[in-house]
């Protein structure tokens, strides 16, 4: 019965000193474990501290990854509907450069050029020039083209005034840009160029047409 014994405690032993580091949790870390052999009678044959590490490898958790953020996409700023687009254009340009050839021209009431305007016929003589006919009478014109805000103001707009206050459309103008339009004022000034933040003009002001898209 006792030489069965020993060889199982010796078993046990050796198995025990291989089994334990991983009960431990020191899996990943050298150990050194001692190792003992016996005969039947008990004598110690054999003793040595033996140094192994284990070569078991704990299963790492897998983190999902970050979905990829979208990519942005441009955005547009939404233009007021039914304005239309205004680029600087040729015809813009040609509108322009005729509102400030006519500079000094004189003032004659119902005349629409090319050396006399009245403030309707000045605007009606400009836009011919890009294939525009509008009517010789400044709240015809008013009603042409589309009406838009005075923020909204481009170069080739047309700008129209009241008289003194008054509700009607008596006044038109050429806006050139920088608060500033062209028109053919009055007998004593003919045409000039004035800006919209003067007073009388900012009083009077009553709207503006876009003519060119």
């Amino acid at each position: 019965m006792r030489r069965k014994i020993f060889p199982i405690i010796l078993i046990f032993t050796i198995l025990l000193s291989f089994v334990f580091p991983f009960a431990t949790g020191a899996m990943a870390l050298p150990v050194q474990r001692p190792v003992t052999v016996v005969d039947e009678d008990g004598q110690v044959l054999f003793k040595e501290t033996i140094l192994y590490t284990s070569s078991y490898t704990p299963p790492q958790e897998k983190i999902p990854a970050a979905p990829s953020p979208a990519p942005a996409t441009a955005t547009t700023k939404p233009q007021k509907a039914g304005l239309p687009s205004r680029a600087d254009t040729g015809d813009v340009r040609l509108v322009i450069k005729t509102a400030y050839e006519l500079l000094g021209k004189s003032y004659a009431y119902g005349a629409s050029g090319p050396n006399s305007f009245d403030c309707s016929g000045l605007t009606k003589f400009v836009y011919q020039k890009v294939g525009v006919n509008l009517p010789h009478s400044a709240a015809s014109q008013f009603q042409s083209g589309i009406r838009i805000a005075r923020e909204e103001l481009a170069p080739g707009d047309l700008v129209f005034f009241s008289y003194y206050g008054s509700a009607g459309i008596n006044h038109v103008g050429v806006y050139v840009g920088d608060g500033m339009f062209i028109h053919a004022s009055t007998p004593q000034t003919g045409v000039i160029i004035n800006s919209l933040k003067e007073s009388y003009y900012a009083h009077n002001y009553r709207g503006a047409v876009r003519l060119i898209r």
